[in-house]
Parts: structure tokens; sequence; C-alpha cells
């Protein structure tokens, strides 16, 4: 973890700084590398995430202190209904239909097959997010308890999802949180323990105690989207080894619907004997078939946006433009979203305007892809958002993505606090993406991310190109801006300390 330790002026030519830079422009950084300490406006706003959680909360033990403490390690943004998620991605009726059904008849009778996890895999953007909330929702009183990570949206700690499990259920069944409350205040640190002690001790050992005492829970389904975006890949194979041993055990009575990319690690881990026998696998390809399920998505959310303009012409847009539009997203629904979201843009010149520079972007992505050009519809709209950005801000915009991708700067006012910006002008900055991130209305607000794979844009510099936020440039200025802001802390401080021991 890099710091800056506390009296040291930093020069921009001193070692210090070039390891800075160094340290933050590996990879491994974007989940390593820390800045505290550099908030300057709104302080009494934010929530300082710095110091561990303080387990002497719960008031001498009294009834309900164990699950505020539960609570705090938890991460309830990550919930089915939460409102940092609102409004969650969600199927439109009558799409993806195939796969939700199944799903769902499978979650419905678990006494009729032996699978005990159900595992549906897709590549990015191809609607995975939206299949399960819409599942999670369809399943209604069967639903035990729903998880969805997010890596844009620092939902991603991997020693938080046990704790929400746990109290979400804690929440549901009272008895189960009876339970779970006396032994958090019996022994507070079952919160901080390893996966596999948390599950047991916030999870398997209450429902057991429940089964003995004739108050077994039934058998209910939890749903974990995006396990891929846990911030740590051998904790994903360890949450997959530790849901699946407790399935073969029977040591609850969930079912377990988990929704990822196929990413290698996971292959393996799903395709170990003792965890392929009991799972029940399913693939979500990228493909033309769902073009119809596009159309009607596209549809659907347009004739909305025409409904805001009465002055639109009818029909608005025509079927020939939608299907313009649905042959520019590839298969992908995170890209039909977002040109929706792009058109409907209230801070926009207007839908027909928005939907011209859609429509022109299709054509010029269908004439590549006839001349063999293999870049995907979703870099063309990306590349598309980011060069609506006013010249004078982009650089400032640069620095607030990539001061996002830093797990220490959570809340919208620390990102403004690092770049220098005050809230009004943080939120200017951010206008031109507003089809594909929000600023929530949570105190502090945050920015709230629609779709991971904007991030992985942003991230990769061979798709983004001259938007690639770890560019060295971008580098250099935000490092710059950083030691500048530090050495204007280190001076206040020393003011502060000569004036404390003025006699």
């Amino acid at each position: 973890m890099s710091r800056l330790s506390q009296g040291t002026r930093i020069s921009k030519d001193t070692p210090a700084r070039q390891s800075l830079h160094t340290q933050a422009r590996r990879k491994t950084s974007i989940h390593d590398f820390s800045i505290n300490n550099l908030t300057q406006v709104d302080k009494s706003q934010i929530n300082s995430n710095n110091t561990q959680t303080q387990i002497n909360i719960h008031n001498g033990g009294s009834k309900g202190s164990g699950l505020r403490i539960l609570l705090e390690k938890s991460i309830p943004g990550a919930s089915l209904d939460s409102s940092a998620r609102d409004p969650p991605p969600r199927c439109h009726p009558g799409t993806r239909a195939k796969y939700i059904e199944k799903l769902t008849t499978w979650g419905r009778n678990p006494n009729n097959h032996l699978e005990r996890i159900a595992w549906l895999k897709g590549l990015a953007a191809v609607g995975k997010s939206a299949i399960a909330q819409t599942c999670a929702e369809d399943l209604g009183d069967k639903l035990a308890a729903a998880f969805f990570f997010s890596r844009p949206n620092h939902r991603d700690k991997y020693d938080r999802f046990f704790t929400s499990i746990s109290h979400q259920l804690a929440v549901k069944y009272d008895s189960f949180g009876d339970i779970v409350d006396g032994s958090i205040i019996r022994n507070p640190t079952l919160v901080e323990k390893a996966l596999s002690h948390q599950f047991q001790n916030l999870i398997v050992n209450p429902i057991q105690q429940l089964k003995r005492e004739g108050k077994e829970l039934p058998g209910l389904v939890i749903v974990v989207d995006g396990l891929d975006e846990c911030a740590d890949a051998r904790a994903q194979e360890d949450i997959v080894k530790i849901i699946a041993q407790s399935a073969r055990k029977q040591s609850t009575p969930f079912l377990w619907i988990i929704l990822s990319r196929p990413e290698l690690h996971l292959e393996g881990v799903f395709n170990t004997l003792d965890i392929k026998s009991i799972t029940l696998p399913m693939e979500l390809h990228v493909s033309r078939e769902v073009d119809g399920d596009i159309a009607m998505f596209l549809t659907a959310k347009l004739e909305e946006t025409a409904q805001k303009y009465p002055e639109l012409p009818s029909p608005w847009p025509s079927e020939q433009e939608v299907w313009e539009i649905v042959d520019l997203s590839d298969g992908l629904f995170a890209c039909a979203e977002a040109a929706s979201r792009f058109i409907d843009d209230d801070d926009s010149p207007g839908p027909e305007a928005q939907l011209h520079d859609v429509l022109r972007l299709a054509r010029k992505h269908s004439d590549q892809k006839r001349r063999g050009n293999s870049s995907t519809g979703l870099d063309g709209f990306y590349t598309l958002v980011m060069e609506r950005v006013p010249p004078k801000q982009l650089q400032t915009l640069l620095w607030i993505l990539l001061v996002t991708c830093m797990p220490a700067i959570e809340g919208a006012i620390e990102n403004a606090n690092v770049v220098g910006l005050s809230k009004s002008q943080f939120r200017n900055a951010c206008r031109s993406l507003h089809s594909v991130i929000t600023i929530t209305n949570d105190t502090p607000p945050k920015l709230h991310f629609y779709h991971a794979s904007f991030m992985d844009f942003l991230e990769d510099p061979a798709r983004s190109k001259r938007f690639f936020i770890w560019s060295d440039c971008a580098m250099t200025l935000l490092v710059d801006v950083l030691i500048s802001k530090f050495n204007k802390i280190q001076v206040k401080c020393a003011n502060s300390m000569k004036r404390s021991f003025i006699p």
C-alpha cells in the first residue's frame, strides 16, 4: 500500500514522486494504491473508512447490537432493492425469457434435481446483471438473499460478502437474526474472520441451531451476480468452494444462482469434479439471435422518450432506425441500454440530435464491419460518449475516472477534493457522461457506473486510445496535483503546530 508519510515534503523530481508515479501506473495498483487525508471540502459529509470497523459499538451487549456490527461489515448497496443500484438493470418483459424461465423454475423446485448451484457465465455486456435482477424479483418469496458485485462501484470487497448474506437473512428471518445477534455480541470478531469461518459462524451455525429447535428454514435461492468483479481472484475461488462444500454436505437449505464472466480461474474451479457434479452450467452467448429481444427493448425505451417530446414526428424513430441501433449493439444489451440513455439525455440538444449521432455511428460501424474491422459497436459508442466531452473538461474528467479506480476514494466529494473541484464543478464535469454514469443522491454522493464494461474500455489502451485513463500524461499531471495538495496540507499543519506552541 503506497502512502505518503507525514512530515515529508515531496519535490516533483524526487525518487518518492517517481515511485508514486510508477506504482500508480501498474495494473495491479488499481487495488493497492491509497490516498488518505486529502479531503478539504464538506469534510463533515464524508465517512472515513481509513480505520477498521469499531467493534465496541454494541452498547454493552444490548439486543440488536450484534446485528448493527454485522451491518457495519456488510454492503447494503449490493442488495436486490438498494437505493445505490436504483434503477437496477432488469430484462424488458418478453426478453431473455428462456434463461429466466429455466433459472426460476430450477430455483422453485429444489427437490426435482441434484444440482445445488446454477452457474450462468457470459462475456461482458451480454446482460447477465439484468437476468440476475429479473430472476431475483421473479422468485419472490423463494428468494433468500441477493448480492450484486460491482468493481467500478466499489461493491467488490470479498470479506463483506458472507456478512451481507447473513445480514439479509437476519432481516428476513427474526429467529435467524436473534441467533446471529447473540453470537456477535458474545464474539464481535466473528465479522472479521476468514471467509470459511464467516460462512460457518454467521450462516451455517445459526441454520443448524434452528434445525435442532424445529425451526428449519425452507429451501430458498440466493442470487450472486458478478462474482468475477469481486476484488480478489483467489477469494472468488474460495467463495465457490465454500458454497459447494456446504451444498454437498447440505449444511444449508439454499440453492445458489451465480453469474459471472467466464474467467479462466472460475472455469477451473467450477470444472473440478466435486463441484461440477452439483452444478447446472449455463452460458449466455454473444449472438445475433437476441436481436429481436434488443429491438423489442429499444422500441419500448424510445417510445418512452417520444412521449416526453410531443413535437417529435410519428412514428419516431422509424423501425429501420431501431434496427440500425440493434446492428450497432452487436448482440450486447449493454450497448443498446447505453444508447437509449444517450438519446434520452435531458442535458443534450434533444433526442433527434442524439439519435442522429447514434445512427451516424451505427452506419460507420456497419461500413467498418464490411471492410473487416473487428472493433465492437460498444467501443464505438463509448468513444462517441467521450468525444462529446468538452475539450476543456476532458482532462479533468479523465482524472475523476482515474481516481475512481482507487478503492480508498469512494465518494464523489472525495473525488472532487483530490482533483481540486467544488461539488458543482464536479457535477458539471460529469454531465456529458449521463448515459454511462450517474451521481447518486447518497450522503456523500457517489459516482455510479451503469456497467463495468465502461471502465474496462477506459483501462484498455487498445480500445480507448486517447481516452485511456492510465496514460503517462494523465498520471504525470495527476501526481503533480496530488503532490501540490499534499505539500499545501503539510504547510498548513506546520503553521498550525507553530501557533499552538506560542506562549
